[in-house]
């Protein structure tokens, strides 16, 4: 159904010639289909209007069918030794078989940092077919990376390739790409193709701590999680846990428990290291810092104390450590009862039975706050 031009290329032709155009049949094994002189066509066989003569000597067929897959030849033919090379007409065939890939690698063990070349062979067909390079959707058309390398004898030596090579850097963006080789000529309707999906080696790239509070609040005798979240391929399965830069524990899983935590050992900057065995570890690039939430602890009561009258007032501290150290304190439990951390003793009739009460208020990061309290009695003897 297509149009195709024949060019006749006869050098030293003489000042008197006429040039013909022969057909070859399996029945008929030469057999006149143009001619023309140096002026005009003087034949044209009447059951082939689809032959004509463009330009100067050159055969042009329109709508080609299936007598015109065949050979071709222009000769003068007052000379009779003056005759073009053979030209083929030929049946387009589609490719004998699919398409293949191989690759420079192997590719069960490619990593970040190879070059890779996969190269896509076609073989068979006419004529020969073309090799393009698709990731996705997308054609690869920057030559720096495809080099298509057609089979040019495809009409002498079908069995030959036609091939298409892909030259990647690989980096961890390769890592489950697909690239799929795709191939056409005019026998096929669509095309064939051929896919890999890459599978990039690579060492972490990027490791973060969790969880997402900075502080990480935990009340004392709870348990406090932390997760090690981290890229690679494979997966890794080596981390380190430090505080302060200290290491704690190596771990096979990326989240590390630590239980009924203590405000005297836990507290610090937590940080994790990811390792797959490829490449070297990687730190993670943010920290946690941790902190343990407690009830107040009154520390520097006596059990007893004494006031005599007529001496400047005895002023009795509650002091207590607690986290967070907003306090309040109460005394209650005698005559001279306070609001305030210190109770004061004015007279001997303000002695007697004493309680103070250090109160603070616990809120974790996740959860809902607990109140904290310490109490401490104490007795003071008036005279």
């Amino acid at each position: 159904g297509e149009d195709v031009t024949l060019y006749c290329e006869l050098d030293n032709l003489p000042t008197h010639h006429s040039v013909q155009w022969y057909i070859w049949r399996t029945d008929i094994t030469q057999w006149l289909l143009i001619s023309r002189n140096s002026t005009r066509i003087i034949y044209t066989p009447p059951q082939h209007p689809n032959y004509n003569i463009t330009g100067t000597y050159n055969l042009r067929i329109t709508a080609v069918v299936d007598i015109d897959y065949t050979k071709f030849y222009c000769e003068e033919a007052r000379s009779g030794n003056l005759r073009s090379r053979d030209f083929y007409v030929r049946r387009p065939v589609a490719p004998d078989s699919p398409p293949t890939i191989s690759s420079s690698k192997d590719l069960s063990n490619i990593r970040s940092g190879d070059t890779l070349q996969l190269t896509c062979s076609s073989t068979g067909g006419v004529e020969a077919p073309t090799v393009k390079w698709y990731q996705g959707n997308k054609e690869i058309t920057d030559t720096s990376k495809v080099e298509f390398q057609p089979n040019s004898n495809w009409a002498t030596a079908p069995s030959q390739a036609s091939k298409n090579v892909l030259t990647l850097q690989l980096t961890p963006d390769h890592n489950g790409n697909t690239y799929e080789c795709r191939v056409t000529n005019k026998a096929l309707t669509g095309y064939q193709t051929v896919r890999k999906i890459l599978n990039v080696k690579y060492a972490p790239q990027t490791v973060t701590i969790g969880p997402n509070h900075s502080p990480y609040n935990v009340i004392k005798g709870k348990n406090a999680t932390f997760t090690c979240t981290s890229d690679g391929n494979p997966s890794p399965r080596n981390y380190t846990w430090k505080r302060d830069n200290v290491q704690m524990e190596a771990t096979a899983a990326n989240t590390w428990d630590n239980t009924n935590v203590q405000e005297s050992t836990d507290p610090g900057t937590y940080t994790c290291t990811a390792s797959n065995n490829i490449g070297d570890p990687k730190l993670s690039t943010n920290a946690v810092q941790f902190d343990v939430l407690y009830p107040p602890t009154i520390k520097n009561l006596q059990d007893s104390y004494i006031y005599y009258e007529n001496e400047p007032p005895l002023k009795i501290t509650c002091a207590a450590q607690a986290n967070p150290d907003d306090i309040t304190y109460v005394w209650a439990g005698g005559p001279a009862n306070s609001d305030s951390k210190t109770l004061t003793i004015h007279n001997r009739t303000e002695g007697g039975y004493y309680t103070c009460k250090a109160r603070n208020n616990m809120q974790p990061s996740v959860g809902d706050s607990q109140p904290g309290e310490d109490t401490k009695n104490i007795y003071v003897n008036a005279y």
